[in-house]
Parts: structure tokens; C-alpha cells; sequence
């Protein structure tokens, strides 16, 4: 069983969990007070944890809530611990694997079906066909989904029209600019530009009357050829060229799916929707194909934020799923290689519409990093490295390979020091055993020779930097098997210590006029892909930074924290 334990000690107002045998309010004191002082479940301060990512996406955030989610069920001794699972942000561009099941739409807990709700927020983007798909491919494989599923009736819905303007988009900045941006073509942005300029169709439209929302799409439709028409300067061969693509990109994502009938080519064919003419849609099968799917979730569509509300008041947790990463969050990122939606803790109270309130936030990333698109790499791992050849880093939504780079402690201790992170998950370790030696990177060289410990905000400045890195001494052991740190080769867990070391090296640097409250720790280790595949019992914070080479002097002034200064 996994533990996510960790060297933190005990946080103050845990939230009060029901147990089996504490029916409602009238649990008895004494079982209330164990279940409280447990290690585990003490340390959440809050009933609302957020599973973000702290990179650029693929951190492997879904298995993170799927352990979790045991995890709380185990200790809580209640299957009933975590009421709602919710996806706050994004759209069918973030891809997640949990326990095996491949999603885009849907949040990680749906494959645990101990979770009564699985929700969509007022931050999610989400096409009714796409939602369709996943839903019957899920059902197909034995999951209970459309018993579970909560749709918010302000959640906005997107359609093919939006997938259009996101290639046309793509054309466009690569005739002007040379290079495309990398996007997955799935209309994601095209649809939270619609929030901007008031023209969202919502999921609660579905419940009002076929001709209004027909005159909505009909609306939007021709917005949409009139800007891939006059702004964008798409011809005419590549207005049909775009359904072409967008049909073969889904027919090969789902090619799976197609070869054991659980969904047909014909359903993933757009080729239906465009007109016989250049810039024109099929309107009246358009909007007849999502009005009909939409119509099947109606009987999901509830106010989200009642649900959460309710949970918090039973004192049971809310799983909040951020999709995507802190560096691809459309104000924290690196534009134009961001996405449209906000990807980070804020988020969670605007997607869920509930009072801003303490949160516990599990940052979840690599061993080292990795990026889809076109984003700036500053630490590369050269092409000839051993690693390399041992890594098959392939997108979840869009299959692209993935760029490989090594570990930037700057980076991670960037969204410590922002981001408000509790807990730290790391995955993929396993993957790093190839013997070689591994780099962390640790500070910036600028050009003038000065060094940095900070992320720059913008990519012209950050193309001049150059990275500093530490070397690590690597392993050939299989560490697949191990479930506690003390079970790791010595190299391993020098490797987690040294990243861990600079990552808060560059959250407060020393002399800084910053000191953290608390150190986050390092709740779990993933070493396989699977459920369970975790190394727990992580040391404490403290430990950490010694097995990292900190000094003592340093550790002692770091877990002194910010009262003692402000006390001196």
C-alpha cells in the first residue's frame, strides 16, 4: 500500500474525514481524534487538495490522483473520503494517464469509481463529441461514467469551429513567422477567446430551445470563416485541406479505439461539416450532430460549486486536477508557447465558483523535463547521451515526441517560491537508471558572467542564459521494486537530494529577504507507471537538503522560516 509519507511534521486543521464507522456528524470523539493524529492524513491541511503540474506539462499528474486517491481511501477508512474529483482548467489538450486509461477530457478520478462525483468546472473547455467518445470508451472498459459525471452549466462548450480557426491560426503564424507554435489542434484557445469576447455557448445552453442554439453556432460559424477568410489569408485549397487533418488527427488518436468498435471512423470524420463551398460550414448537420450529443448530458449538467460545498461541509476532500503546467499557464508562461486557461491553484476557486480558502497544493514533475511544441531548451540532454536511447517521451493528447532535458532546479525552485507548493511528486525516476552520470541544472550564467538563481520572464532573455549544472553519479539498478527511499541505490537518493537542494537553493536564495513558513516535502516517487509504483517514506525536508550537500548552518537558518525572522 502506498504511504505518500514523508518527513513533514504534522500541519495544523486537518480536515475531519468520515470513517466507516462515523455515520455522518455523530462520529465518536475518540475514532475523530486517531483519525487525525494519523501521519498521513494530518498533513493536509485543507479538504481541498490541487494536483498541479510544476513544468510544462506530462508530469504525470494523472497517476499522482490516482494514488492518491487510494491513498486517502486507505487511511481515512472510508471509501468515501474524496467526494469530487474535479478538472479545473483546459480542455481535451491535456492528456493524462491513470491506472492504464488514456484521457483527455475527463479528470484521473474517473477510473476510480469509489469517487461519486467526477466534475467539470467553469474553467473547462469541452466538446460534446469528444466528451462522447471518451465517455463509451471508458463505459466500454467497465467504468461507470455517466452515473458520476457533473458538468457545470457555465462550463463552455467547444465544436469543430474552434478546432478550424486553431489550424487556420497555426497557417497563419507560420507563413508570418516561420515556425508554428505547436499547438494540438483542438480548438482550445479559439475557445477561451470566446470567454473574451462574450460569445461562449455554455453546456447550460443545451437545456434551452434547438433554434437559439442554432443561431449561437450559426453565428460563430460564420465569425470563424470570415477570420480564417480576411485575417488569417487561408485559401482555398486549405480551407478543405484543414477538415482533412483534423479528421486523420482524430482517426489516429482513436485508432484504437476504432479497431475494437467502440467508436466508428465515421463518427471522427469532420469532413461532414464543411460546405461545398470555400469558408462555409454544413450548419444544419453541425449543429443537429452536437445538439444531439449534447443532449445526452443533460441529466450531468449541476451546479459544481454545491457539490464541493457540500463535500467540505461533511468533511470530506475535493481533488482539484489541474491540466498542463506552471510554465504553460497563459500569465506564468513563456508566450506564445502558453496555453489559453489558467493552469495553476488560482484557478481551482474560479473553475469550482467557491470562496478563496486554504488549499493543499502537490506539485507534480519529472526526473527531468520534458516539453511538446516549440518552447526555448536551455538544458538540452545532448542526442548521443545513454539516457536518451532508454526514454519513449511521446504526447498522451497528440502522440508528438516529446523534447528531453535535464532536471532545472531554477525552474522548480521558481514555483516553490510562487506557487505556494506543500508537496512535491516526482515520477520517473525509474527511467534515469542507465548508469551514465545525470546533470541538475542549479543557476544561469548570464552573458556579462554574473549568475542567477531566477527565471527570467521572457524567452529574448532567457536564450542568452547559460546553464550551470551539477553532476550526479547514475545507477544501473532496477529500481522498479522499491516502495521506500532506504530502498534506493545510494546514487538514487543522492540524485533526489542534490535536485531538491538547488530547486530550494533557488526558492531562497541565501541572504534573501524571503524565508518559507515550511519546506515542502517530497510526498512520492513514482518508479513505474502503474498504480502503487511509489516510493514513499521520504525523508524530511531537513534530510533532504543534507543528503543534497546543503550545510548545516543553511538548513538550520531555512527551517527557522519566516516567523523567526520576522520574531528577530
Amino acid at each position: 500500500m502506498t504511504l505518500f509519507l514523508s518527513g513533514n511534521p504534522q500541519l495544523p486543521n486537518p480536515p475531519t474525514v468520515l470513517t466507516q464507522n462515523q455515520p455522518g456528524t455523530d462520529a465518536s470523539a475518540r475514532d475523530r481524534a486517531q483519525l487525525l493524529s494519523h501521519p498521513v492524513i494530518s498533513r493536509f491541511h485543507s479538504p481541498s487538495i490541487c494536483v498541479v503540474g510544476a513544468s510544462f506539462g506530462d508530469e504525470g499528474k494523472g497517476r499522482i490522483v490516482d494514488d492518491l486517491l487510494e491513498m486517502l481511501r486507505f487511511h481515512a477508512g472510508s471509501e468515501n473520503a474524496v467526494a469530487v474529483v474535479l478538472k479545473a482548467n483546459g480542455g481535451a489538450n491535456s492528456g493524462h494517464t491513470a491506472n492504464g486509461h488514456k484521457l483527455n477530457l475527463l479528470p484521473s478520478g474517473v477510473v476510480d469509481e469509489h469517487v461519486p462525483h467526477i466534475a467539470l468546472g467553469r474553467g473547462v473547455v469541452a466538446d460534446p463529441l469528444k466528451l462522447t467518445w471518451e465517455t463509451k470508451t471508458l463505459e466500454a472498459a467497465g467504468l461507470d461514467v455517466m452515473g458520476r459525471l457533473a458538468i457545470d452549466p457555465k462550463t463552455m462548450l467547444s465544436t469543430i469551429i474552434h478546432r478550424v480557426l486553431d489550424k487556420a491560426n497555426e497557417i497563419y503564424r507560420t507563413r508570418q513567422t516561420g515556425q508554428s507554435r505547436g499547438s494540438t489542434g483542438r480548438g482550445i484557445t479559439p475557445a477561451f477567446a470566446d470567454e473574451t469576447t462574450q460569445q461562449q455557448i455554455f453546456f447550460g445552453d443545451l437545456a434551452g430551445s434547438y433554434n437559439d442554439f442554432y443561431a449561437k453556432l450559426s453565428e460563430k460559424a460564420q465569425l470563424a470563416a470570415s477570420i480564417c477568410r480576411e485575417v488569417y489569408g487561408i485559401s482555398n485549397d486549405e480551407w478543405f485541406q484543414i477538415f482533412e487533418e483534423l479528421t486523420t488527427a482524430e482517426q489516429r488518436a482513436n485508432r484504437q479505439q476504432i479497431e475494437e468498435g467502440t467508436i466508428t471512423a465515421e463518427e471522427l470524420d469532420f469532413r461532414s461539416f464543411c460546405g461545398d463551398e470555400p469558408f462555409s460550414f454544413n450548419l444544419e448537420p453541425l449543429a443537429r450532430t452536437y445538439w444531439k450529443q449534447g443532449q445526452k448530458f443533460l441529466s450531468n449538467i449541476t451546479d459544481v460549486s454545491e457539490l464541493i460545498l457540500a463535500a467540505h461541509s461533511r468533511g470530506q476532500f475535493v481533488i482539484s486536477e489541474h491540466g498542463q503546467g506552471y510554465f504553460l499557464d497563459r500569465r506564468h508562461g513563456f508566450t506564445p508557447n502558453v496555453t489559453a486557461s489558467s493552469t495553476w491553484v488560482a484557478g481551482f476557486f474560479d473553475s469550482a465558483n467557491i470562496p478563496c480558502d486554504s488549499v493543499y497544493v502537490v506539485a507534480v514533475a519529472k526526473a527531468y523535463v520534458t516539453k511538446v511544441g516549440t518552447h526555448l531548451r536551455l538544458t538540452q540532454i545532448p542526442e548521443n547521451h545513454p539516457l536518451i536511447a532508454g526514454l519513449d517521451e511521446r504526447g498522451t493528447t497528440t502522440g508528438r515526441d516529446r523534447q528531453i532535458d535535464w532536471f532545472d532546479a531554477v525552474e522548480m525552485g521558481h514555483v516553490i517560491r510562487h506557487g505556494g507548493v506543500d508537496e512535491i511528486a516526482i515520477n520517473k525516476l525509474d527511467l534515469l537508471g542507465c548508469g551514465a552520470s545525470l546533470q541538475v541544472c542549479r543557476a544561469y550564467r548570464k552573458p556579462d558572467g554574473s549568475i542567477i538563481q531566477t527565471v527570467p520572464p521572457f524567452d529574448a532573455e532567457r536564450s542568452q542564459l547559460e546553464p550551470i549544472y551539477v553532476s550526479c553519479d547514475g545507477w544501473e539498478e532496477d529500481i522498479s521494486s522499491c516502495r521506500t527511499f532506504a530502498e534506493l541505490p545510494a546514487a538514487a537518493q543522492r540524485y533526489i537530494g542534490t535536485l531538491y537542494r538547488y530547486s530550494i537553493e533557488a526558492a531562497y536564495p541565501e541572504g534573501g529577504s524571503i524565508l518559507p513558513w515550511r519546506l515542502p516535502t517530497i510526498g512520492a516517487i513514482g518508479v513505474g507507471p502503474n498504480r502503487g509504483e511509489l516510493v514513499s517514506e521520504v525523508p524530511s525536508p531537513d534530510m533532504l537538503l543534507e543528503l543534497g550537500g546543503m550545510e548545516r548552518t543553511r538548513i538550520d537558518r531555512l527551517l527557522q522560516g519566516r516567523a523567526a525572522a520576522l520574531s528577530s
